[in-house]
C-alpha cells in the first residue's frame, strides 16, 4: 500500500493538513479503541504480520481520509474538523463499522431481486465498479416493502463494502485506490418512477457528501431515456458540483467505447460489450428478477 505523501500539497495546504491531523489525535486514538476493542469485531491484526503493520496502515489510511475531507471542504480547517468529527459520531452511532458483518446474506440477496446490482470487478486504474440497473429497479414494490431507512442501511452497506473493496486492492496492487467508479443503466425507466425516487436520493447524496466525500469516481449514466434531463435538472439541485462533473451521460453509439477505455473487457458484463465469464450467473452478471 502507498503511505500518504504530504508533499504533493502546496505550503499553505501542508499547514492545513498538519493542523486538522494534530486537532484530531484524540478523536482519532479514541476511534481506534472503540474499533479494536468495544465493537466485538474479529481481530484486525489477523490479516497483518504484526499489530504494527495493522496499526500503520490504519493510521495511514487515517490520513488519506483526512486529505479526503480537506479536499470536500475547500481545504476550511473548521469546516472539515466538524465535518470528520460529525462522521465519527454518525458511525457511532449507527453501528456502521459492524454493517457488513451484521447484515444478513439472505437481506442482500433479497435486495438484489427489487433493484438489479453487482458489485463486478475494477477498472485499468483499480478502482472498484458498481454497476446498477436503476432503470428495472422495483421501486413501488421496494417501498411498500422496506421503510425508507432500511434502504438507506442498504446504501450504506455497499458503500462500506466498496470501500473496502478498494482498501483490500489498495493492497494488492501498491497504490492508493480510494474512489468507486459506477455504471448506471436506465433503460426501462419511467418519468414517475424517477420523480418518486427523488426523496430516496436525496437522502443518500445527504450521507454520501458528510460522511463518503470524495469517494466517487466516474458515474457512466446508460440508456438515458429521453426525459432523464428533466430529471437530471431537479437532481442538480442537490448535486455538488464537483460530484456532478464527475457523471457522464453516454449516447448508445458510444457506450462500448468509452466503457473499454476505462475498464477492460473481462471486467464489463457481455451485455455492456465485455467479456465477463467469471461471475456464477455470467454471461447475466446482473439478473433481473420478476417478482410476484
Amino acid at each position: 500500500m502507498t503511505d500518504f505523501k504530504i508533499e504533493i500539497l502546496t505550503a499553505d495546504q501542508q499547514e492545513k493538513f498538519r493542523t486538522v491531523h494534530q486537532q484530531l489525535q484524540n478523536d482519532y486514538t479514541s476511534y481506534l479503541d472503540y474499533k479494536l476493542n468495544k465493537l466485538n469485531l474479529p481481530d484486525p491484526t489477523e490479516n497483518y504480520l504484526s499489530k504494527n503493520d495493522y496499526l500503520n496502515e490504519e493510521e495511514n489510511e487515517w490520513k488519506f481520509m483526512i486529505h479526503r475531507y480537506l479536499r470536500a471542504r475547500k481545504w476550511n480547517v473548521t469546516h472539515t474538523l466538524k465535518s470528520i468529527r460529525d462522521t465519527i459520531q454518525w458511525r457511532q452511532e449507527n453501528n456502521v463499522d459492524r454493517i457488513l458483518l451484521d447484515t444478513p446474506q439472505e437481506d442482500i440477496d433479497l435486495s438484489k431481486q427489487y433493484a438489479p446490482y453487482a458489485n463486478h470487478g475494477f477498472t485499468r486504474q483499480h478502482n472498484p465498479i458498481y454497476i446498477e440497473k436503476t432503470g428495472r429497479v422495483k421501486l413501488n414494490k421496494c417501498l411498500e416493502r422496506f421503510p425508507l431507512d432500511q434502504l438507506v442501511k442498504g446504501h450504506i452497506y455497499l458503500q462500506e463494502f466498496n470501500c473496502r473493496r478498494a482498501r483490500q486492492k489498495s493492497r494488492e496492487c501498491g497504490q492508493h485506490v480510494e474512489t468507486i467508479v459506477t455504471i448506471m443503466d436506465f433503460d426501462g425507466l419511467e418519468l414517475m418512477t424517477g420523480r418518486r425516487a427523488l426523496p430516496l436520493l436525496k437522502q443518500i447524496l445527504n450521507i454520501d457528501n458528510n460522511h463518503y466525500p470524495e469517494r466517487m469516481g466516474q458515474a457512466f449514466l446508460l440508456n438515458t431515456p429521453r426525459f432523464f434531463p428533466v430529471l437530471w435538472n431537479m437532481c442538480k439541485s442537490f448535486v455538488d458540483p464537483v460530484t456532478a462533473s464527475k457523471v457522464f451521460v453516454l449516447k448508445k453509439n458510444e457506450e462500448a467505447s468509452i466503457l473499454l477505455q476505462h475498464i477492460d473487457s473481462n471486467q464489463l458484463p457481455q451485455e455492456y460489450q465485455g467479456t465477463c465469464q467469471s461471475c456464477p450467473t455470467a454471461p447475466n452478471c446482473v439478473p433481473v428478477y420478476e417478482l410476484p
